[in-house]
């Protein structure tokens, strides 16, 4: 007979750990759980670790649960009103999402990045010199689409942020995102994209920038250098002043954060690491973080999160990060 390897019996214990808990079925698997438990010590220990996980997991996997990106990868279970079942259906969507669908749970701007042009993965960066001469950097877990030919010069900008020095060469440059345009008039300026905001940060010249309902820049007053705007849905923000060289630090391969919120700070880490990091940020509440890091140490960020806020984080998997406050 075939001795299962380490992975195979991970998986055969989650599987028996879901059917164990599932108030349809425990009864039932009970005979053939202790037919399989019992053929090995290497079977027990594989149960253990498993139950271990799956407290771990609990807080994680409501979090995973709701959003967009679980509920596309989950397999949906049978609704039953029991409360104790729910907390469970919601841990296995996450082994699911852990497993089946590990791929896309583990980095959401992969099928983006697929579609690309030019792209980096988390943890990456790269500059390009485009066909017309100017310069596009793209930071970490960032993807464009490229239209460099005939009349009109066309960035479209899918994930992340960008940071851009066009050359002019007599036809209009254009940067659009999920509807929004920024028309450059001379300028090195960049863009960040997030959920459903985007936000243009000029740095030298002038850019036009337009939401997709049609408004223009408050006042049609381009922006300028050492400006900054966001674009909600459809709507466009009052511009604000900002200082360049902490709004774009990214660029210079520098993390800077601002009295930033922990959320915030858990965003930037999934940008500087493969795989996910989430929170409950009802437990953050008023808790930010002040400070300037390699773009290259994420550790280091942790570090100054757990000394100075009391956030602890948690290796639960290779590819999830879960950070809590630290008990008292």
């Amino acid at each position: 007979m075939t001795t299962p390897n380490t992975e195979q019996l991970h998986e055969e214990a989650i599987a028996w750990l879901l059917r164990r808990n599932d108030p349809q079925q425990a009864e039932l698997c009970q005979a053939e759980f202790d037919e399989w438990i019992g053929r090995s010590s290497a079977h027990v220990d594989a149960y253990l670790d498993a139950e271990v996980l799956w407290q771990q997991l609990e807080a994680p996997a409501r979090q995973v649960a709701s959003t967009p990106v679980a509920r596309a990868t989950v397999i949906p279970l049978p609704q039953r009103p029991r409360r104790r079942y729910a907390q469970w259906a919601m841990a296995a969507g996450l082994v699911v999402a852990l497993g089946a669908g590990f791929s896309v749970w583990r980095d959401p701007g992969l099928a983006v990045r697929w579609q690309a042009d030019a792209a980096t993965a988390p943890g990456q960066s790269h500059e390009l010199l485009l066909a017309d001469g100017s310069t596009l950097y793209l930071d970490n877990d960032s993807a464009v689409r490229l239209k460099l030919d005939g009349e009109k010069r066309q960035v479209d900008l899918l994930r992340g942020r960008i940071w851009l020095s066009v050359n002019h060469d007599g036809r209009p440059f254009v940067v659009s995102s999920d509807g929004a345009e920024v028309e450059v008039l001379g300028t090195r300026f960049a863009l960040e994209r997030w959920a459903n905001q985007l936000q243009v940060t000029v740095e030298q010249g002038r850019v036009a920038v337009t939401a997709p309902g049609g408004a223009h820049t408050p006042d049609d007053e381009p922006l300028t250098a050492s400006q900054r705007i966001s674009v909600n849905g459809q709507h466009l923000q009052q511009r604000e002043q900002v200082n360049v060289d902490t709004a774009l630090a990214w660029r210079r391969g520098e993390v800077v954060f601002d009295q930033a919120p922990i959320a915030q700070v858990a965003r930037q880490l999934e940008r500087m690491t493969p795989g996910r990091v989430l929170l409950d940020p009802a437990q953050f509440t008023g808790q930010r973080l002040s400070g300037s890091f390699p773009a290259d140490r994420p550790e280091l960020i942790l570090r100054a999160l757990e000394m100075t806020q009391q956030v602890e984080g948690t290796q639960l998997t290779g590819s999830l990060l879960w950070l809590q406050k630290r008990a008292p």
